[in-house]
């Protein structure tokens, strides 16, 4: 069935696999299309602009996703306040509920009132400078990335060790500045590639080792521009690049005439079978969907790993049963969650850990059978819900993930901007909020002013010193620096120091990537209708599945 969305006017499908999941949920048919149904929910992710502030706990000097805003206050404690139940009992702001309020008005209250972490990171180990992340050990600022070790830097990384630079990596190790690679090992600008060791400059390429500037290779070993050499020829080539002053920019024309003229699958989804979507490897059963792993049946989401029966869900591991939420870990049964982990039966609530049988909460911790974080008896609480289900549905709030307006960021500093990008007119016509950007990044760069630094254009006359001045970024003029962990690990694989700041680095890296959409085009080889991430108005070469398949080496 068809249905106009409320907020494009656009019409959009409601499968039989979607209105049979609502209906398990108990949840009505939704009244936006999937498209400003994730615009909403992205609104509420900030990644990567941070302030500093104080602690409206301790008063200490603080790094933090929310500013000292005088005017939209967001009471803001360091992490570990925020996680000791002496100096942070959500519990405390406990109300009941007002029957003669809409619910959305009074969870703004709330949340106006309970402290948030100044960053949001679960089950750290010394990577305490992060966001969004679960379960890291020894990081320093990842944003998305879990289970990771010893990275730095990392962008959706996951299960990875001593990686930097890297974005969209799976199981990977000692990898720098790759993006979309899984299961592999000691690899340097490769993208779109698995299972590969000791590569580099390589794109849609498996299973293969000693490979150099390569496209389309299948299991192959000692390759140079796609061309097969004996060991001592592929060395050779090295070493002509690495000691030759012209020889890396000789390489790299010749690698982006190679890029230019290769052909591209319109979808890549690996060992899959029943889905829709961009990126899925070992799914089954999804749709509309990208950059997921090992799912099914989850349909309308993105940026996820072991998720099951669900939908519109973004940046999660893990999940089984979840609608609507995004920066989900570990959950189950959960509907309207924002950055919950471990928890189930968790409804329209934020930063929830270990939590179950609650709604309408915020920063609860190890809690069962509350609302609007007031603790309630089992009984109460399963007496109450159905109530305040029913009056959330003559407001006509059941079913909707939170307004745009409760989010406590600007419009244009979320994850939505990237996707949905708006000016600020128009942020400012639909009544969100907005940041000058420019303004408050030149008060950045006036805080340090002459104190930043260049980087030497002579790498050998660089020394560990860097690591101690702030370096004015190339490409912003926004200060950055070299950590020594950094240091030493891009002087022990021969690495250029980075001349951009950390976020500048990510958005090159992430340009490099098909957007997350589905054009329907015509396989350049065999004129069948196919579905294609590359947008039709770059004109690239693009064959469906079988005719690409032919065309691997």
């Amino acid at each position: 069935m068809e249905f106009p969305c409320m907020q494009c006017t656009k019409q959009f499908k409601v499968t039989p696999q979607d209105e049979e999941f609502l209906r398990q949920m108990g949840l009505p048919i939704p009244t936006m299309c999937p498209m400003c149904r994730r615009q909403r929910r992205l609104a509420f992710r900030n990644e990567r602009r941070m302030y500093y502030r104080n602690c409206d706990e301790s008063g200490e000097r603080i790094i933090a996703l929310y500013p000292q805003d005088p005017k939209k206050k967001v009471k803001t404690y360091e992490q570990k306040s925020w996680w000791n139940y002496d100096k942070m009992n959500p519990l405390d702001f406990g109300r009941p509920y007002d029957f003669t309020r809409t619910f959305f008005e009074q969870f703004a209250d709330l949340k106006k009132d309970v402290p948030r972490p100044n960053l949001h990171n679960t089950n750290v180990e010394n990577a305490v400078y992060g966001n969004h992340c679960v379960g890291n050990k020894d990081c320093y600022l990842n944003v998305g990335s879990d289970l990771c070790e010893g990275c730095q830097f990392t962008y959706w990384a996951i299960r990875c060790v001593d990686c930097y630079d890297c974005s969209l990596i799976y199981d990977c190790e000692l990898c720098y500045d790759c993006v979309d690679l899984r299961l592999s090992f000691n690899c340097q600008h490769v993208d779109n590639s698995e299972s590969m060791i000791d590569c580099e400059y390589c794109y849609d390429c498996t299973g293969c080792q000693k490979c150099f500037g390569c496209t389309k290779l299948r299991h192959k070993e000692y390759h140079f521009l796609n061309k097969p050499l004996t060991k001592d020829q592929y060395e050779a080539h090295i070493r002509y690049i690495n000691e030759n002053p012209n020889g890396m920019r000789e390489f790299l024309q010749d690698y982006e005439t190679l890029l230019r003229g290769e052909v591209f699958v319109g979808a890549k989804n690996i060992q899959s079978e029943q889905v829709r979507g961009d990126k899925l490897w070992r799914c089954r059963g999804c749709y509309d969907s990208f950059d997921l792993e090992k799912c099914q049946d989850v349909c309308h989401s993105s940026f996820g790993f072991e998720g099951t029966t669900s939908q519109d869900m973004d940046f999660f591991g893990r999940i089984e049963k979840m609608y609507e939420g995004f920066s989900a870990f570990g959950q189950y049964n959960c509907i309207a969650t924002i950055m919950c982990h471990y928890s189930h039966d968790l409804h329209y609530s934020e930063y929830c850990i270990s939590s179950n049988h609650s709604f309408g909460c915020v920063s609860l911790h190890h809690h069962a059978y509350c609302i609007l974080n007031k603790q309630y008896s089992k009984e109460e609480y399963d007496d109450l819900l159905p109530r305040i289900v029913e009056h959330m549905k003559s407001t006509g709030e059941w079913g909707q993930f939170f307004p745009v307006a409760l989010s406590p960021f600007p419009y244009n500093v979320t994850v939505s901007q990237k996707y949905y990008p708006l000016t600020q007119d128009e942020i400012d016509y639909r009544g969100w909020q907005y940041e000058d950007l420019a303004a408050t990044e030149q008060q950045a760069r006036d805080a340090y002013g002459f104190n930043m630094i260049a980087i030497p254009t002579d790498e050998t006359k660089i020394s560990q010193n860097i690591c101690d001045k702030p370096i004015r970024c190339e490409r912003s003029g926004k200060p950055y620096q070299i950590t020594p962990k950094e240091f030493e690990y891009l002087k022990e694989r021969e690495l250029p120091m980075p001349r951009l700041h950390q976020d500048e680095r990510n958005e090159l890296r992430m340009a490099r990537r098909n957007p997350q959409n589905l054009w329907r085009v015509s396989c350049t080889e065999c004129n069948k209708a196919t579905l294609s991430s590359f947008d039709p108005s770059k004109k690239q070469r693009v064959f469906c599945s079988d005719c690409y398949e032919a065309h691997v080496y």
